[in-house]
């Protein structure tokens, strides 16, 4: 099954590619089979096989011999899976939080040490802060990155981050270092949200909070931001941060998180 091959594809993903596609309508294949269906050398096939194994995407039968699909191939389904159904899940309540506050709100994950936005709701406020879909940000100057912390004790969170991280991420205010940022992330924990104070960008105020999935784990963050004209410390703390958490809250239910399941992990850990 050969194809034309163009400037933009290298003909050796597209081959691998074909090949793990041919094992939705069959359960195991053999060399043999493969072979006559895709007209590769044996070494190539060897070779396309011997690297999809090692990165898990295929596997050999113990006792056939032959080759199927491997885990790597459900995990990545798994995580398109719980991407969309975050989403699908978090649209709704992050639009009531934006109909309710007039101020623009997101739902950010974290990456590694990044917090990727994966959704964004604008206000329909003249002045607006409006980060892409899809960018990057640093978990330890937003309220969207912090807040997904608060399950970290202080020695995790330092292990997260050093110093020069921080300054070289974020652009607003100086970092105050380490220390401060532990106990800040302690002293928020209780209050359920957590806040950028010009942090990432001068100018402009966020507020965060986590959600949570039916184990309880975090994964997530749900956010609202705005300039420091319209986000005062009185405004946040007496109608952003409750709309907030109550959201928050609300899409974690929607997730299968409950208070009980979080009890009992705490009493586990304890």
């Amino acid at each position: 099954m050969k194809r034309e091959k163009t400037d933009y594809i290298v003909q050796s993903v597209y081959n691998a590619l074909d090949v793990l596609e041919s094992f939705k309508t069959s359960g195991e294949l053999d060399i043999r089979t493969l072979r006559e269906k895709f007209d590769l050398s044996k070494n190539n096939l060897f070779r396309l096989l011997a690297t999809l194994e090692k990165h898990g995407y295929v596997e050999r039968n113990p006792y056939t011999k032959n080759y199927r699909l491997g885990l790597k191939n459900f995990e990545l389904s798994q995580a398109y899976i719980n991407k969309i159904d975050l989403l699908r899940t978090t649209e709704p309540i992050l639009q009531e939080l934006v109909n309710t506050l007039n101020e623009s709100a997101y739902i950010g994950v974290l990456r590694g040490k990044n917090v990727v936005y994966l959704n964004v709701i604008e206000t329909t406020q003249f002045v607006r802060i409006i980060p892409r879909i899809g960018s990057v940000g640093s978990p330890f100057c937003t309220a969207i990155g912090k807040c997904q912390l608060f399950d970290l004790n202080g020695e995790e969170i330092r292990k997260q981050i050093s110093d020069a991280k921080i300054q070289t991420s974020c652009s607003g205010t100086p970092f105050k270092g380490i220390d401060a940022f532990v106990e800040e992330i302690e002293m928020s924990r209780p209050r359920g949200y957590t806040i950028d104070d010009e942090e990432f960008e001068m100018g402009v105020r966020c507020v965060g909070a986590p959600l949570r999935n039916y184990t309880g784990k975090i994964v997530a963050g749900m956010s609202v931001s705005g300039p420091v004209q319209r986000m005062s410390y009185e405004r946040i703390e007496n109608e952003i941060g409750p709309a907030l958490i109550e959201k928050a809250h609300k899409a974690s239910k929607r997730m299968g998180y409950s208070e009980l399941v979080q009890s009992e992990l705490e009493a586990a850990s304890s």
